[in-house]
C-alpha cells in the first residue's frame, strides 16, 4: 500500500525545529539579519517563515526612509510590527502579521489584506473594551451574587453599588432663544 504524502503543515509545525531556532527567528526581525538568515537557514522551516515576513518588513523600513515624502507614521507602523513579529518568534508562535504575512508568502491581495487589518483592528478594539469594562462586569458579578443571598436569607440587605447613582437629566430652566446674540469684539472675557 501506497505510504501517504506528507504535507508541507506537518513539515512546517515541527515543535523540535521551533525550540531550537526561536532566538534566530526573533533575530530575523532586526533589519538586514532577515535576510542573512533566509539565505543561510533554509532547512528550518520556522526560521524561514520569520526571515521572510522579516525581510518584507526590511523592504518597506528602506522604502519608507527613502522616500521623501513617506509619513513617518508608516515608519512606526514598520517597526510595531517588527516588535510585534520579534516577540512572536521569540515566543516560538507561528504568526502571520497583518498585510505582511500575504506579502511575505507571495499570495498578497488587496481585498485579503484589508480584511486582516479589519480583523485586527476589531480584535484590538475588543481587548480594548474587555480591559476598560472589566470593573463594570465584576461589580455586576458581585451584586448577583448579593442578590441571590438576600433572597435565600429572612433578613434583606440593601444592594449598593461601587458607582455612584445616574441622574435624571434637569430641564433647563431658563428659555433657549431661537437669536444668538451678536458678540461684541471690544468686550474681553
Amino acid at each position: 500500500m501506497a505510504e501517504p504524502l506528507k504535507t508541507a503543515e506537518a513539515h512546517v509545525r515541527d515543535p523540535k525545529d521551533v525550540e531550537e531556532n526561536k532566538d534566530l527567528a526573533a533575530l530575523s526581525y532586526a533589519w538586514i539579519m532577515a535576510v542573512v538568515l533566509l539565505m543561510s537557514k533554509k532547512k528550518s522551516p520556522f526560521v524561514h517563515f520569520h526571515a521572510k515576513q522579516g525581510t518584507v518588513l526590511f523592504a518597506l523600513s528602506i522604502v519608507f526612509w527613502v522616500l521623501p515624502y513617506a509619513n513617518r507614521v508608516l515608519e512606526l507602523i514598520v517597526f510595531f510590527l517588527m516588535v510585534w513579529g520579534f516577540l512572536a518568534a521569540a515566543q516560538g508562535h507561528w504568526t502571520e502579521l497583518p498585510f505582511i504575512g500575504s506579502l511575505a508568502r507571495g499570495k498578497f491581495t488587496f481585498r485579503g489584506s484589508w480584511k486582516q487589518i479589519v480583523g485586527a483592528v476589531v480584535n484590538a478594539k475588543n481587548w480594548v473594551v474587555d480591559l476598560w469594562t472589566h470593573h463594570d462586569r465584576l461589580a455586576g458579578a458581585e451584586n448577583a451574587k448579593r442578590k441571590t443571598e438576600n433572597a435565600v436569607t429572612s433578613n434583606p440587605q440593601p444592594v449598593t453599588s461601587n458607582f455612584p447613582a445616574q441622574r435624571e437629566p434637569q430641564p433647563i430652566s431658563r428659555p433657549v432663544s431661537k437669536e444668538i446674540p451678536p458678540v461684541d469684539p471690544t468686550k474681553k472675557f
